[in-house]
C-alpha cells in the first residue's frame, strides 16, 4: 500500500555555469551554485507541496556560513571597485585641470563642455550602481548573521528550505525572510556613502569645466548658444 507521503529520490548533482562574479554563485558542499537550482540540490526532493525529509541542521549551518563568506567578499569587491574609479576620476582630472592643454585645437568650444559632462555621468552612474551593490550583499550578510544567532538561540527551530527567487537568484524562504526583515541603513549614512563620492566627482569636474572656459577664451555668453540653442535669435 503506498503511502501520501512523497518518497526521498536520489537527485542530480549538476552544477550550473554561472560567473564567479554573479551574486548568485554561491558554492555549497556539492558543488551546486545557489543560483538556478532545484529542490534536489539543497539535499531533498520535492513532489508537490511537501517536502520528503527536512535538511540537516548542520547543512543548514554550513549554506548559511557559504553565503555569508561569498556576500562579504562581494560587498568588498564592489567597495573597492568603486573607490578605485573614484580615485582613478579625480587623479586623471587633477592631471587635466593642472596642464595647459590646448582645448581649443581638439573640439569646438560648444562640444567639449558636454563632452566631458557626458563622462562625469558615466562615471558617477557607474560608482553609485557599484554603491548599491555592495549596499544589497551587506543586506545578506546581516541577514545571515541574524540567521546564525536565530539557530543558536533555537537549535531546532523549523525552517522553510523551499527555494524561492529574490533579486535574481534562488534562496531558500528562511534567508529571503531574513533579508526581508533587516532594517534598512539610516539616511544620514546612506547620503554619507554615495553622496560623498558624487559631491567629489561633482567638485573635480567644476574644476575642469572652468579650466575648458578660460581655454577657450570666449565670453561665457556664447556659451548660451550651446546651452539653449533656440532661445536665443
Amino acid at each position: 500500500m503506498r503511502s501520501g507521503l512523497a518518497v526521498p529520490q536520489p537527485w542530480p548533482n549538476n552544477p550550473v555555469e554561472r560567473t564567479a562574479h554573479s551574486v548568485g554563485s554561491v558554492l555549497i558542499r556539492g558543488s551546486v551554485p545557489v543560483g538556478r537550482r532545484s529542490p534536489g540540490a539543497l539535499g531533498f526532493a520535492f513532489t508537490g507541496n511537501l517536502m520528503a525529509e527536512p535538511i540537516p541542521n548542520e547543512r543548514t549551518h554550513e549554506y548559511i556560513a557559504t553565503t555569508r563568506e561569498h556576500f562579504a567578499l562581494y560587498h568588498n569587491h564592489k567597495e573597492y571597485m568603486a573607490y578605485v574609479l573614484l580615485t582613478l576620476y579625480l587623479a586623471g582630472i587633477s592631471i587635466l585641470a593642472a596642464n595647459d592643454i590646448p582645448w581649443q585645437k581638439i573640439y569646438a568650444f560648444c562640444i567639449m563642455p558636454w563632452v566631458t559632462i557626458g563622462v562625469a555621468c558615466v562615471f558617477g552612474r557607474f560608482i553609485l550602481w557599484q554603491l548599491q551593490m555592495r549596499t544589497a550583499a551587506s543586506i545578506m550578510v546581516s541577514a545571515c548573521d541574524h540567521m546564525r544567532v536565530q539557530l543558536l538561540a533555537q537549535p531546532t527551530r523549523p525552517l522553510n528550505h523551499l527555494p524561492v527567487y529574490h533579486q535574481d537568484m534562488y534562496i531558500p524562504d528562511f534567508l529571503r525572510d531574513a533579508v526581508r526583515n533587516v532594517p534598512s541603513p539610516p539616511f544620514k549614512q546612506r547620503l554619507l556613502l554615495s553622496g560623498t563620492p558624487i559631491l567629489l566627482l561633482s567638485t573635480w569636474h567644476v574644476l575642469l569645466l572652468w579650466r575648458v572656459v578660460v581655454a577657450y577664451q570666449v565670453p561665457i555668453s556664447c556659451y548660451r548658444t550651446c546651452i539653449f540653442p533656440f532661445s536665443i535669435p
